[in-house]
């Protein structure tokens, strides 16, 4: 089974405008849905974009918000079995990727709430240099 878009080193963006409380909701819930497997699918429970490296490694950024993530199988990648998870925006596109292809920022951002109980409020701290200045924190 082929799926496209393949994202790899995906995470999710938040966009000032809806805050950093919005943030932790998002964060929170999506860490409860990555860690338990058995969870098939998972309603977001507020704004955030889905960002990453597509096919021809190009980074991107989707502009309509992702509302739902759903696991859609297993698959080999690169010789081992990965979760290919499913993310549907807010105007229907389809975009898919490994849980575990995920970027070092989307990883501190998980480890910070899940060993500190909190993400981090400096703006741009969970971004890479080339968004600083941009809408999102």
């Amino acid at each position: 089974m082929t799926h496209e878009p393949i994202l790899t080193e995906w995470e999710l963006y938040f966009d000032t405008a809806n805050g950093y409380e919005n943030r932790y909701a998002v964060i929170q819930a999506f860490l409860d849905f990555w860690g338990r497997t058995s969870t098939k699918k998972f309603n977001i429970p507020g704004k955030c974009l889905l960002g990453g490296k597509n096919e021809h490694g190009k980074e991107m950024i989707v502009e309509s918000d992702v509302e739902i993530m759903e696991r859609v199988g297993v698959e080999t990648n690169n010789g081992a079995k990965h979760d290919l998870i499913c993310a549907t925006t807010a105007d229907g596109e389809k975009y898919y990727f490994y849980s575990d292809e995920i970027s070092g920022y989307m990883i501190l951002m998980l480890a910070d709430l899940m060993n500190l109980g909190a993400l981090n409020s400096r703006r741009y701290y969970y971004c890479g240099h080339n968004y600083y200045g941009s809408r999102f924190i």
